[in-house]
């Protein structure tokens, strides 16, 4: 089987994460009747009533275990917000964001969706575990208990990083649909990264990008989320060679246009709009975060350096990790052995030190 191939790109979904969380913030000088009532119907949905009030994102508090240096959040998403979307459960992006609070830098962590691991001793990828903690399937679209998938991933995850999970966000791809089409729409540069030099094309999800600034949609900009080339019969997709992690690259790239769209876009004087965000992270977006601790999240991302990005991979010139083929399963397991993680938790140690 071919190995896969290697990819380290720069890394923002830090940035695009906070800037769906802390939207709120931005319009915080706005708070009305109306407003304020729709921002607290998002806190009390997306938050299981536990959030706190909306008005809090002016009061900053600590995150969980903030005393120590160093606080680690799980960033996950998944489809659970599209109905019918096949696997709208699995999450299948995976990403720890380890912040230093003293020297202010953050370095993300990924873990990918193929990871091959035990969960309550019973063998699965690691996308599978939210759902099946949370109580339902890989299809379902509805979250079943979502504290329970967030807290088992965000155990999986410990055990394959040596760091403790402070904080968990689980977030739906619809939500950047919904908060791109608010802000009027975003400029994305799409630039070669494989030998065809068309452009980006994508019969899956029926995309077609040339290279170049294009003004993308909410629609679009979802499309692009999801295109990875993934074959289709009859039909020869090309511009994005290295699947899961061009998606992934291009997921980045449209969170990086749309934090800059945020900090400028005349819609967020609109009540309307606001409204329809809030909306969307009620829906789309959920988190053991308190609204306090949102915005000291929001405080300690605009402080910090540009975030930097390693994956459990390991670095080019040393894997950490292979393909694992058994019974059907076409998986990742650590070259060290099934679920030997110590060489990817002290590449992880080693980095976070330097």
């Amino acid at each position: 089987m071919p190995r896969r191939a290697i990819v380290r790109p720069k890394r923002r979904a830090w940035r695009w994460v906070v800037s769906i969380l802390a939207v709120l913030l931005v319009v915080i000088a706005a708070l009305g009747g109306w407003i304020l009532s729709s921002a607290q119907n998002a806190v009390d949905k997306s938050m299981n009533g536990q959030g706190g009030s909306a008005i809090d994102i002016l009061m900053p508090k600590p995150l969980n275990n903030e005393g120590t240096g160093r606080v680690n959040v799980l960033i996950t998403g998944n489809s659970f917000d599209d109905e019918g979307h096949q696997g709208a459960a699995l999450t299948d992006s995976i990403t720890v964001a380890s912040m230093d609070l003293v020297n202010k830098k953050i370095t993300l962590i990924s873990i990918p969706r193929d990871m091959w691991v035990d969960y309550n001793g019973t063998k699965m990828k690691i996308n599978n575990v939210f759902p099946a903690a949370a109580g339902g399937t890989a299809a379902a679209d509805g979250l079943g208990d979502w504290r329970k998938g967030l807290d088992a991933l965000g155990t999986v995850a410990e055990r394959i990083t040596g760091l403790r999970i402070d904080q968990k966000i689980l977030v739906g791809y619809t939500a950047l649909k919904d908060t791109v089409d608010a802000v009027g729409g975003i400029d994305v540069d799409i630039t070669q990264t494989a030998t065809d030099k068309r452009g980006i094309y994508d019969a899956n999800v029926h995309l077609t990008l040339p290279y170049a600034v294009v003004h993308i949609n909410g629609e679009d900009a979802l499309k692009l989320a999801r295109a990875r080339n993934h074959p289709m019969p009859g039909e020869k997709p090309y511009g994005i060679a290295d699947g899961d992690f061009g998606r992934g690259r291009n997921q980045r790239l449209i969170m990086a246009a749309l934090q800059t769209k945020a900090k400028t876009s005349p819609a967020l004087a609109n009540p309307a709009a606001i409204v329809a965000i809030f909306d969307s992270i009620s829906t789309n977006v959920r988190t053991d975060l308190s609204v306090s601790q949102i915005r000291r999240l929001y405080d300690i991302g605009a402080a910090a350096e540009p975030p930097s990005s390693i994956s459990v991979r390991g670095p080019r010139d040393k894997l950490l990790i292979t393909d694992y083929t058994k019974g059907g399963v076409d998986a990742l397991v650590p070259i060290a052995g099934t679920f030997e993680y110590e060489a990817i938790q002290k590449y992880i140690e080693t980095t976070l030190k330097g």
